[in-house]
């Protein structure tokens, strides 16, 4: 069986786990609020991860991999107020296995994204917050619900250019419903270009 889980914007803003640093970390990379300001041309996302699922006492394990295709999508970052526009389409090839069964393919379409989210920038850490999206990924077992609005995420700024823009963001999601616990890893790296 497959999940509900988060799409591209969806996964972006799911209640990933990062850790920011403090200000006193020397190592914290600083950008300016006005680098990030623009229009923003997604040219890559790659995200991977796992899941287990534990349902009248039997777990189910999943390793998942995707990978988006044909991508027409955009972020426009705008200041005052700091939001993100984020529209266009784009494919998703997914491969997946069940508890360490045969790779299983499969192609999600995204048509006609519209969404704008808030965002702040401290050191390195780019944080979105609000959207509600959804995407499949295959986990095994039960429904998981759908995300809710209103949810902030964390990315680490890898690279912020005059044309480039890399960012990373983590996740580890418990979630439990009707019986079901599902533990959701997911690592997801994003590309742009201007």
């Amino acid at each position: 069986m497959k999940k509900k889980v988060l799409s591209f914007v969806a996964a972006i803003f799911v209640a990933f786990s990062f850790t920011g640093c403090n200000d006193t970390d020397e190592s914290v990379v600083g950008y300016a609020s006005e680098d990030l300001l623009g229009i923003w041309e997604m040219v890559s996302c790659v995200y991977s991860g796992s899941s287990s699922v534990t349902s009248k006492g039997i777990t189910n394990e999943s390793i998942y991999r995707g990978v988006f295709k044909n991508i027409s999508s955009n972020l426009i970052v705008l200041h005052n107020p700091n939001e993100i526009k984020v529209e266009g389409s784009y494919d998703i090839d997914l491969t997946y296995s069940i508890l360490g069964g045969v790779s299983q393919k499969k192609t999600a379409f995204f048509t006609d994204i519209s969404n704008t989210v808030d965002w702040s920038l401290r050191g390195d850490i780019l944080t979105m917050s609000g959207v509600s999206f959804s995407l499949d990924i295959p986990i095994d077992m039960g429904t998981i619900p759908e995300t809710g609005t209103n949810i902030s995420q964390d990315f680490i700024v890898e690279e912020l250019t005059d044309s480039k823009l890399r960012i990373q963001t983590y996740s580890e999601k418990c979630i439990e419903a009707s019986g079901v616990s599902s533990k959701i890893k997911t690592n997801m790296i994003l590309e742009f270009i201007r």
